[in-house]
């Protein structure tokens, strides 16, 4: 095969040339596909970056029963909430500490805690989780840690981005798989005109003793060179919409959600648009030969 490289190569390049529309067509659909399949894995990337925010910044908060506020049970219910699975952090806030976030809170309108002081305000905890899709379990095991008089969680936001990440996931999931079907056939049908266009030519070839994959190999080629050229335009295409168009469309809500920078993902989504390229005009290409190349 090595020997025979740049023949390889250069029949390649004639048989686009030759049917150079069928390919231009070929390119624009698996470009189109490529944008879509990178579209879609930018805003899962971004959902999942979001969502690992909002499990740092989101947090359960423990009020102690005083009657369980004594040294002992304060050790107790402090061993084991750090003993929980899914328990990242866990900060224990006095009453002292709590009534000073109170102060803080009210700065504005300090009368409104006139006749109050520290003994009023509770023990608490302050946690972060691990993960938020186990919340259920974690607060099933807090309801079981006696001492434990009230929590609070508000999980309406975590849940609006687990939920937005599994849709993404499963629309994703079908688009790409319908889009590679696609692809597939467009290259398929280029790589058959190709094949149709040199027919003669293949049965000289095959009279005077041409191997199989030498007949092949020209065209396989071919749907690797048409599938990481598209790989390469969608690229570029991808990193201009992204970030001209998608974040600037995003840019007012830059300090509610987190926009990842494409040159932080960059390497990553052209790894992935040039081996899903050479993957698809392969196989395309391969498909092809098998059923309509009679070798």
């Amino acid at each position: 095969m090595f020997n025979n490289l740049g023949y390889f190569i250069k029949e390649s390049f004639r048989n686009i040339f030759t049917n150079r529309l069928m390919s231009f067509a070929s390119v624009g659909v698996l470009v189109s596909c490529l944008i879509i399949m990178g579209t879609c894995t930018l805003a899962l990337f971004n959902v999942q970056k979001n969502l690992e925010q909002i499990q740092d910044l989101n947090e359960i908060t423990l009020f102690i029963d005083d009657a369980y506020a004594d040294d002992e049970n304060i050790a107790r219910i402090t061993s084991e909430l750090e003993g929980l699975n899914n328990v990242k952090d866990c900060e224990y806030i006095s009453r002292e500490d709590g009534y000073r976030i109170l102060q803080e809170m009210f700065a504005e309108t300090p009368d409104a805690l006139l006749g109050y002081d520290s003994s009023y305000v509770r023990i608490s905890y302050k946690l972060t989780l691990v993960d938020t899709a186990k919340t259920d379990e974690t607060m099933y095991q807090l309801n079981n840690i006696e001492g434990i008089d009230t929590i609070r969680y508000n999980d309406e936001v975590a849940a609006g981005f687990l939920n937005l990440e599994k849709v993404l996931t499963v629309a994703s999931f079908w688009f790409i798989g319908i889009l590679f079907i696609i692809s597939i056939f467009i290259i398929s049908n280029t790589i058959k005109l190709a094949v149709y266009s040199r027919r003669r030519e293949i049965n000289i070839m095959k009279y005077v003793g041409a191997t199989d994959w030498f007949i092949r190999w020209p065209f396989i080629f071919e749907g690797l060179i048409i599938g990481l050229f598209s790989g390469i335009v969608a690229y570029f295409i991808q990193w201009y919409i992204y970030e001209y168009i998608i974040v600037g469309l995003f840019a007012t809500l830059k300090n509610l959600i987190i926009i990842v920078d494409f040159s932080t993902i960059s390497s990553s989504i052209g790894l992935i648009f040039a081996v899903a390229g050479i993957v698809i005009g392969v196989f395309g290409s391969s498909l092809s030969i098998r059923k309509h190349l009679d070798v």
